[in-house]
């Protein structure tokens, strides 16, 4: 044998393989998986095997997570003319926070306050 063997653990979270292999360096670890068509590899910190595993199945929830919000934001476009979410903004003030300026809306100045009357009973 030519020196000591390094530490790999493989398995599978939400129907992901995923890789996980003692890196040269004491509390490094390298890991791999695949999500569809995109690979994803990378080096993470953990003193045992176990929490490497616990750390990348993380990784691979956060990693669906996003997939799933902008497959959201992907159905969730909206065709003109149609009604809109009263909850999304609208291209004017969208265009605006993207620019830095600011929208002025069209509001009715308030009264100004008058100071409080007292009454002696």
């Amino acid at each position: 044998m030519t020196g000591p063997e390094r530490a790999q653990q493989s398995g599978t979270h939400r129907s992901i393989r995923f890789l996980i292999t003692e890196d040269e360096t004491a509390g490094a670890w390298r890991y791999s998986f695949s999500i569809g068509n995109r690979n994803f590899a990378g080096k993470i910190q953990a003193v045992l095997g176990l929490l490497a595993a616990r750390r990348v199945k993380m990784k691979i929830d956060r990693v669906l997570r996003l997939d799933a919000l902008m497959k959201a934001h992907a159905d969730a476009v909206v065709e003109p003319g149609a009604d809109r979410s009263p909850i999304a903004p609208s291209p004017a003030v969208r265009r605006a926070s993207a620019s830095g300026e600011r929208l002025e809306k069209d509001v009715e100045p308030r009264p100004p306050l008058s100071p409080p009357t007292d009454h002696e009973d």
